[in-house]
């Protein structure tokens, strides 16, 4: 794989890129991709791919509240979620955070969500 020649020294050329030298081999890198060096097998194991979904806790949230323009009873959902991945990490240690935080962090973020009770007719009318 080392462009060095037997004698572990490189060829230079005047720009200054190194030329391989005489009996080089390129890399064999068939063992890195699964089944992609043997060539019986089916095209779609030599070119599969991995599909992984992440789930996560769920939280439906309802609010109740008045139109501050017109006045009548306005009712918001919404639903928060984040995913268990191992991408999904503590700022402090860097750890994958478990399913009960990652659970306290979406009650967090229900609890603390304020929705915008304007109905869009009264928001249209007043601009």
């Amino acid at each position: 794989m080392s462009k060095a020649g037997p004698d572990g020294m490189f060829i230079v050329r005047e720009d200054g890129k190194i030329l391989k030298p005489d009996g080089f081999t390129p890399p064999d890198m068939s063992c890195a991709i699964r089944g992609a060096g043997d060539i019986t097998a089916p095209r779609e194991e030599r070119l599969m791919s991995y599909t992984v979904t992440y789930t996560g806790p769920k939280r439906r949230v309802e609010r109740t509240g008045k139109c501050p323009t017109c006045g009548k009873r306005v009712k918001r959902s919404r639903v928060f979620e984040k995913t268990v991945s191992p991408f999904n990490r503590h700022p402090d240690t860097g750890l994958p955070k478990t399913w009960d935080e990652v659970a306290r962090d979406v009650d967090a973020d229900a609890e603390a969500w304020v929705p915008n009770f304007e109905h869009w007719t009264c928001a249209e009318s007043c601009a």
